[in-house]
């Protein structure tokens, strides 16, 4: 994962962990989030810190921001096959149901 860091300085110091890394690093409200649930999101001087801790001139902040990768399902061959049974499931592909009209009811 991608680190960023940078060390406190004297004008800094006191201000909210959070308000910090938002004002000196950018990182926006959705990411400062993540980054709350992640074992080593925030870090400072090398341990967890929380937001609203306060930081020290001369203390080292890290950020760990590279997202964790996205498991997407594979895709999927087309055309699928559409099929109905006498109970009304039906599986539909994108592919049939563009290209054939719909079936005529069951009768009862």
């Amino acid at each position: 994962m991608r680190t960023l860091s940078f060390t406190v300085t004297q004008a800094q110091a006191g201000h909210a962990l959070g308000s910090l890394l938002q004002t000196q690093l950018g990182i926006s409200d959705s990411l400062l989030a993540r980054l709350k649930r992640r074992e080593q999101g925030i870090c400072l001087n090398g341990q967890r810190a929380y937001t609203t801790a306060r930081p020290l001139a001369g203390d080292l902040v890290q950020v760990q921001i590279g997202d964790d990768p996205v498991k997407r399902a594979p895709p999927m061959a087309f055309p699928l096959s559409y099929t109905r049974t006498r109970i009304s499931w039906c599986s539909i592909s994108p592919a049939a149901w563009l290209s054939t009209p719909p079936p005529a009811p069951l009768g009862n």
